[in-house]
């Protein structure tokens, strides 16, 4: 058994390891780079959150999220305002183009989608969602501390 976990494991580090080449291509036609696709998305559906909480929904280091910031509110896609009640706090808004480039990024990720998992069935599609899904959880909770049941 443990060749089997070794070999999955592998291919689970294969596939990781393509799907960041084939998305790094495409994203670098929106002119944005590993990280920033998740926080435009995360933004995106969360206009007017905080730092601490981008960090946490972002699974980031506070300091790792400022210079990320840093960088897109330089390209004019995220703009920072003070919170209007506590002073200490620093929200976050898309600007304009941030809207546009999330937008644009949504078309792509379907696009890529369409291009890697369309080899599948629509079954075998919710079959592989379901358990990645899975093996997401069992990752988070042993990352998190969580003792996981381990099938033998």
């Amino acid at each position: 058994m443990p060749d089997e976990y070794r070999a999955l494991l592998m291919r689970m580090m294969r596939v990781n390891r393509m799907c960041f080449l084939f998305s790094y291509a495409h994203l670098e036609e929106l002119g944005l780079y590993p990280g920033q696709p998740q926080m435009l998305m995360t933004l995106s559906g969360h206009d007017g959150i905080s730092q601490r909480e981008l960090a946490q929904a972002m699974s980031i280091k506070p300091a790792t999220l400022t210079v990320m910031l840093r960088r897109m509110a330089g390209k004019g896609l995220v703009r920072r305002a003070a919170d209007a009640r506590d002073q200490r706090v620093t929200r976050l808004y898309l600007t304009q183009e941030g809207r546009e480039t999330a937008r644009l990024l949504e078309e792509t990720v379907e696009r890529m989608g369409r291009e890697i998992f369309g080899i599948l069935a629509p079954a075998e599609r919710a079959q592989l969602s379901a358990m990645l899904a899975r093996v997401a959880d069992a990752a988070q909770a042993r990352l998190s501390g969580e003792e996981g049941r381990m099938e033998e």
